[in-house]
């Protein structure tokens, strides 16, 4: 059974004075063992997480905020669907369920548990997106289901995550300063879903597992069709040369900022004038925004974490962007 534990009495004052009225989720908590930080509503529901009924025919997409996931979840959804471009543009939480999305809403228990229950009969094939380490989602997840694990440079995960923050009402970041956010809020994962490195180590320690698909951001943007392929192959999916094409075509990051309904359906949820949901879609943005201080503590942090989690594949730590001039 998950248990939780509070912040210090510091740590909860730097997050009420970092965070507005409107903010759903300052009433933050750690696991125990330290896993993510979460909001208050899980400690609520995360039984109701870890007992849910699965099925073998269910795809779970499992990352760290802001690593590609909502461009994966159409993807993949996509890919499931035979490249139906007009189911495409329903919702995408009404096709693909985000499993947090009510404990992050601060949604009244029992809608929150009418959730569940929607979820539970949802016809199959389900699509299920969730920023939920392993260690708190079912324990037979990979026995069952086929998961796909995305993550990113997170210096790039970190910059997005920040606009993200000043985007979302619900958020109402105070701190209009990237590298103030990034030290004192981002870094001591003081944020829900905070623990960028021990969410990278919960799907990391799994990635052998053969229903599990790890996916690199940096990866999908280099060669798409590629990992449209992977997926395929993953998921057991045959689809026609001409409908990956159409697929392709469809996830270019160009076109689909254009076309991604989160980008419609969340108007209501977000601050005017500060951008909409899916931003940029490159690689290497955070060059914009850290200091050369700022990006050398950093670093030293990076590798510090990559070598403890065990990731020593020079092609993956290339990715992470880290300077010649950095003590490792």
């Amino acid at each position: 059974m998950a248990t939780f534990t509070e912040l210090s009495d510091d740590e909860k004052e730097t997050v009420n004075k970092s965070y507005g009225e409107l903010c759903t989720f300052k009433d933050l908590v750690n696991t125990d063992p330290r896993t993510v930080t979460l909001s208050r509503s899980h400690t609520r529901n995360i039984q109701r997480v870890m007992t849910m009924q699965i099925r073998p025919s269910d795809v779970w997409l499992v990352t760290p905020p802001k690593c590609g996931t909502t461009w994966l979840q159409d993807m993949t959804w996509l890919i499931r669907n035979e490249a139906d471009l007009e189911g495409v543009k329903t919702f995408l939480f009404q096709r693909s369920p985000f499993l947090d999305f009510p404990m992050i809403a601060d949604m009244k228990q029992e809608m929150v548990e009418k959730s569940f229950d929607d979820l539970e009969r949802m016809p199959s094939p389900r699509l299920i997106k969730t920023h939920l380490p392993f260690e708190l989602l079912p324990p037979d997840l990979l026995s069952v289901c086929k998961v796909i694990f995305c993550c990113r440079n997170i210096k790039d995960a970190s910059v997005s995550f920040y606009h993200h923050e000043r985007l979302f009402k619900n958020h109402h970041l105070l701190i209009d300063n990237f590298e103030i956010w990034a030290r004192n809020i981002f870094r001591p994962a003081l944020y829900v879903f905070g623990g960028f490195f021990e969410m990278l180590e919960s799907g990391w320690k799994r990635k052998k597992d053969p229903n599990m698909l790890f996916l690199w951001y940096e990866d999908m943007k280099k060669d798409q069709k590629k990992v449209i392929k992977d997926i395929m192959g993953h998921i057991a999916v045959d689809l026609t040369e001409e409908q990956v094409n159409a697929i392709d075509e469809h996830m270019k990051f160009d076109n689909y900022k254009k076309t991604c309904t989160l980008n419609t359906g969340f108007k209501d949820f977000l601050f005017e004038g500060r951008g909409q949901f899916v931003r940029k879609g490159v690689v290497g943005d955070h060059v914009n925004y850290f200091s050369e201080e700022l990006s050398l503590e950093w670093d030293d942090w990076i590798c510090t974490k990559l070598d403890q989690i065990g990731v020593q594949d020079e092609t993956i730590r290339q990715f992470f962007n880290v300077s010649k001039k950095s003590n490792h």
